[in-house]
């Protein structure tokens, strides 16, 4: 179970739950909205961790899907370099470290409070995030470019925009009354590039036991419904009733801890309307509202229907028919086994649902919803494609193996900064 709860401007903000799930004791962010959930900061590509072994001759990167763990080994031609079939991470002179995977993406990672944590996220022609921790090693800040090809790891109020984490000191929460809990997410304050003053954009809110219970997104951008999320649980952990402003009422039952029987709708959704909708999910993902989008810039209209398209998890979602993942870093199968082809067909129908509202139609999107169709994009490959891939590829100058799904969410998270960077143009 996923949620996407922020997206501006590239601030990506996502979680999951899974009953059972802990965190582990070095990825705080894991570990900051109560039993079973999970916070994920830029749709999390903070996940994995750096270990330093650089005077044995090596450095090692744990991955955040799976238990997996790559080793770099040290280039003899190459000072400081230490390379792997995946990338190339190089030791700089202020001791941070630099990593490039394959997929083009690039990481910077800094000494935070003795661990070694992703700062900066970006690509080589720009579209540079950065990252703040506290003293627990929380995320605190994420700052991203409000437009395209800036580069905000020194960041500029004009042209950079900031989300901030704060997290509860004390705990108000009763076991008559939602509230805080010491040291989990109490909300979200977002800062918008320029001079507009910052707001809360979302809070967070606990039951006594330290239960996410209510989060409340307060911004209702063109007067929509407040998005908010409601959730009650079993003794076991396993959410039992799932409340959202886009989904409605869900009942969930489980045949043992952890493991869903069925998923039965109770109510329709709340503050249901007549079309358009306001959220992009609700076209990409719930096929809602269908309507044909114009494919072509410009004053030309090229007019597509959207279809189901069927993705790896055995889903699917809305998408039109066009040029399939046409942006040349990654493209329909960046590998042959990877195919992203069901997420760009749903990605175009969101943008050509933008480039509607652009020509006057009222079925459409507004233009300040692109982030959030980049970021359902992002959900898309992620948990309909990469979710279902199985196996690993080999190695053959290590004689070692990498699994499948590890690199596609490589490929995805790059695919999603490539759009981010460059997808305003496509409007």
């Amino acid at each position: 179970m996923s949620a996407i709860d922020f997206s501006e401007d590239g601030l990506l903000i996502t979680r999951t739950h899974t009953a059972g799930q802990r965190g582990d004791p070095v990825r705080a962010n894991e570990r900051v909205l109560g039993p079973g959930w999970q916070l994920q900061p830029l749709g999390g590509m903070l996940g994995n961790r750096l270990h330093d072994h650089s005077d044995h001759g090596f450095v090692v990167l744990d991955l955040a899907s799976g238990t997996e763990s790559r080793r770099y080994l040290a280039d003899p031609s190459r000072p400081e370099a230490f390379v792997h079939a995946d990338g190339l991470i190089v030791r700089n002179s202020d001791d941070t470290f630099t990593q490039t995977d394959e997929t083009g993406l690039i990481v910077t990672w800094s000494r935070v409070h003795g661990h070694l944590l992703p700062t900066s996220v970006g690509l080589a022609d720009g579209d540079f995030q950065s990252v703040t921790y506290d003293a627990h090693r929380r995320v605190r800040r994420l700052i991203s470019p409000a437009a395209p090809g800036a580069d905000c790891r020194k960041p500029d109020p004009a042209s950079c925009s900031t989300a901030t984490l704060v997290y509860a000191d004390r705990t108000t929460a009763t076991p008559s009354a939602l509230g805080e809990v010491t040291g989990l997410l109490g909300s979200i304050d977002y800062d918008a590039a320029g001079d507009t003053p910052p707001v809360t954009a979302l809070t967070y809110r606990y039951d006594a036991s330290g239960h996410l219970r209510q989060v409340r997104d307060l911004r209702r951008p063109d007067k929509n419904p407040e998005r908010r999320f409601v959730y009650a649980y079993s003794t076991d952990g396993d959410i039992t009733k799932m409340t959202t402003t886009e989904e409605g009422s869900w009942h969930l039952t489980y045949s043992s801890p952890g493991t869903l029987a069925n998923a039965a709708r109770r109510t329709i959704r709340l503050g249901a309307r007549a079309c358009p909708t306001p959220y992009a999910a609700d076209y990409m993902l719930r096929g809602m509202c269908k309507t044909s989008v114009d494919v072509r810039q410009g004053a030309s209209k090229v007019m597509r229907p959207p279809f189901w398209k069927a993705t790896l998890t055995g889903g699917s979602v809305m998408g039109i028919t066009n040029d399939g993942c046409s942006a040349p870093i990654v493209g329909n199968k960046p590998t042959y086994w990877l195919d992203f082809r069901a997420a760009c067909d749903s990605h175009d129908y969101g943008y050509g649902l933008i480039r509607n509202r652009l020509n006057g139609d009222r079925n459409g999107l507004d233009r300040s919803q692109r982030t959030h169709v980049d970021a359902v994009f992002l959900t898309i490959m992620k948990e309909r494609i990469c979710a279902a891939i199985t196996g690993t590829v080999a190695d053959p100058f290590r004689g070692t193996q990498s699994s499948k799904r590890s690199i596609c969410l490589s490929y995805a998270n790059t695919f999603y900064k490539a759009v981010r960077a460059k997808g305003d143009g496509a409007l």
